[in-house]
């Protein structure tokens, strides 16, 4: 049961008589602690899950809950117990300490949380119960719920690796939006966190310490970058208002392709990673979204006939994990050949603070790079945009840029990162 069913409960008049005093104290206690955990988290303004999730967990800290909202809490709370201590893929996530140091944790994971009609051993159901009631308890500092909680609970230690933490913090949000906002989410949720794991595991180099680099709000999935409020930071609305084509290169998990697909006729996302595409391919499904077609192609070698009216290229020129091999001159050229004559590049930085030397996501020297990128290509506006994680990110700059009827052999290049990296708004 989610908090829209409790209020619609509410609403129809149903007598709901209070819970014992000693559940009550219990629900308490934990209530505090995962809104604790959702306050430590990182603040998006423009998210209404977070204020629903707060409300929710306020309810609960109140005197005489319901009998509903202890219900709908104490079902949610069974899931995420299961998904954090029985799921491998999340478990791995979660304690990836103990999952290098003890493998065979994980074989018996894959036994417990199988389907109850699968396990047929009286012996692996007993292990299984024994294991969920001495690692669920939260106010057990020998538990593995109880060290979870407390971890989060608290800022990261110095010991913890920024994405390592960032990512875990996110993908426990994921849970408590599942489990108490929207039930629906989680057979979606489970499959994402299967993919994400396989990504961890066989792909050379993952953002966001394996976690989700982007989110979608309308599916639960946080993300780093979460795409509904991405695009409404970027304040481009005029430039989608006709449904144009739009090209997302290097997609990644595809969701902001998929927000995108709102406001197009059609998307083209590509990705070279297989694992990021299966994760857009179950969000488009779950949503029926059908006007995006994703390519699994690298994107130096990706060739088409077709042109776009829209290009976004969102810290894509020079990739993290090194899997972009042109030069900047390059990249740029090959979305000139893509954009259609009078159309739009979406572009946005990497780090400009950085020292400008040319290394991954150093765009210390873009006034060099936007030498070349303004012979082909007009700047129509251009602002900065701010990270969506307390850590681990920086705020980039993102530009509109038209495309010229040609390239120009020189140009006097109207982009000053002096004048624009402390500005948080368009000019005009």
């Amino acid at each position: 049961m989610s908090v829209t069913a409790i209020a619609d409960a509410q609403d129809a008049g149903h007598r709901i008589p209070s819970p014992r005093p000693a559940d009550s104290r219990s629900i308490r206690a934990r209530a505090r602690l995962l809104a604790r955990i959702l306050d430590l988290q990182h603040p998006r303004a423009q998210d209404p899950d977070t204020g629903r999730l707060r409300e929710f967990l306020q309810l609960l800290q109140s005197e005489n809950p319901s009998t509903l909202a202890v219900h709908a809490f104490l079902e949610g709370w069974d899931w995420i117990n299961q998904a954090v201590l029985l799921d491998p893929h999340r478990f791995r996530l979660f304690f990836p300490g103990i999952a290098a140091s003890h493998p065979q944790v994980l074989g018996y994971l894959g036994r417990f949380n199988t389907p109850a009609a699968a396990r047929v051993s009286p012996e692996i159901e007993s292990q299984r119960s024994r294991w969920l009631r001495s690692n669920s308890p939260t106010d057990s500092p020998g538990s593995l719920m109880g060290r979870l909680l407390q971890r989060l609970s608290n800022p990261r230690s110095a010991e913890e690796e920024v994405w390592g933490h960032v990512g875990c913090q996110l993908a426990f949000r994921d849970l408590m939006l599942a489990a108490f906002l929207e039930p629906g989410w989680r057979g979606l949720h489970d499959t994402i966190a299967r993919l994400l794991d396989y990504q961890r595991r066989f792909w050379p180099e993952t953002y966001c310490g394996g976690y989700a680099y982007q989110g979608l709000e309308r599916i639960g999935i946080s993300g780093c970058k979460p795409s509904g409020q991405r695009l409404a930071q970027y304040d481009i609305h005029e430039y989608l208002a006709d449904h144009p084509t739009i090209l997302d290169v290097g997609s990644n998990c595809g969701f902001f392709a998929v927000e995108l697909s709102r406001h197009a006729s059609m998307v083209h996302g590509i990705e070279l990673n297989p694992y990021l595409n299966q994760l857009t391919a179950c969000a488009a499904s779950f949503l029926g979204v059908t006007n995006l077609r994703q390519v699994q192609q690298d994107f130096t070698t990706f060739w088409t006939q077709d042109r776009f009216d829209v290009v976004f290229s969102l810290s894509n020129h020079h990739t993290i994990d090194g899997n972009l091999a042109l030069s900047f001159e390059e990249y740029v050229a090959k979305l000139y050949y893509l954009i259609a004559e009078n159309g739009v590049l979406m572009f946005e930085s990497h780090n400009i603070f950085g020292p400008g030397q040319g290394g991954p996501g150093d765009d210390g020297d873009l006034e060099q790079k936007f030498d070349i990128a303004e012979r082909y290509f007009a700047i129509e506006k251009v602002k900065m945009v701010c990270a969506f994680v307390n850590e681990g990110d920086v705020d980039k700059l993102f530009v509109v840029l038209r495309r010229r009827p040609r390239v120009l052999a020189r140009v006097d290049r109207t982009l000053r990162l002096d004048e624009v990296k402390s500005r948080y708004a368009y000019a005009g």
